[in-house]
């Protein structure tokens, strides 16, 4: 029987993607989104009606999401209530008023897909846009494409993690923490990128997908042992901080 994940998807994923227009995305409708925009409307002294006669939208489609009846904002639709009360789009978005990091995405991560290091190692594939300041300002930030079901129960097929350097921040195994773990084989000539949960058991640490699949359901250790016919070696990478994903891709 596999471990039962101790996160699940609601509180690991921040539900928006990027703070630029992307097609078919929306913005979560979060009780901090909503309550920001309340805040705004309210140190204005104006009203639901006035936001959205400037903004050019209807009144229902707004008054609807910030009384819950509608679960989420269009991208666009937000950039214009934030430009109706005057108020930069990040200090909107879950996260505060940091400002806006954009972070490159390096690599695609996935269990069971082993790659020739070259090939792994990929020129920046995109952006995503995350809230500010930046935990560990000093270390290297990048960000993860997820492929694949390894750990569907909290981040699925589609998302982007927000991954920090393990060894820049002299990162420490903690229980339920998501990694990125490397393993390497024929002597480091190929390498598989995957997402685990960190599971302590007195000293052990064990590393655990989460996934709904019966494929994956065994975990991996730190020291590696026999992976098949041959030993691999065994690494995390980095820390994940955050995943971000396009609404439409939420599973049901």
């Amino acid at each position: 029987m596999g471990w039962h994940c101790e996160v699940d998807f609601s509180t690991v994923v921040k539900r928006y993607s990027t703070l630029t227009p992307m097609d078919g995305v929306r913005y979560s409708s979060t009780m901090d989104l909503r309550q920001k925009i309340l805040d705004r409307i309210a140190a204005q002294s104006t009203s639901v009606r006035d936001v959205s006669l400037r903004a050019k939208l209807s009144a229902g489609g707004l008054r609807d999401f910030l009384a819950g009846r509608s679960s989420s904002l269009k991208v666009d639709t937000l950039e214009k209530v934030a430009s109706a009360l005057d108020t930069p789009l990040h200090e909107l978005l879950p996260g505060g008023s940091g400002g806006a990091v954009d972070i490159p995405i390096t690599h695609e991560v996935a269990a069971g897909a082993w790659r020739a290091v070259d090939e792994a190692r990929q020129a920046k594939i995109g952006t995503v846009t995350v809230p500010g300041p930046l935990a560990f300002p000093s270390a290297r930030h990048w960000a993860e494409l997820v492929r694949g079901e390894s750990m569907n129960r909290i981040i699925p097929d589609g998302a982007r993690v927000h991954v920090v350097d393990a060894v820049a921040i002299g990162y420490a195994p903690r229980h339920g923490d998501i990694v990125v773990v490397v393993r390497r084989r024929a002597q480091g000539a190929f390498e598989e990128r995957s997402l685990k949960q960190v599971r302590l058991a007195s000293s052990a640490v064990s590393l655990w997908p989460c996934s709904h699949s019966p494929d994956w359901q065994a975990p991996l250790t730190l020291d590696g042992g026999p992976q098949g016919d041959e030993t691999s070696e065994i690494e995390i990478v980095g820390l994940v901080l955050g995943a971000y994903l396009p609404l439409n891709n939420l599973p049901a």
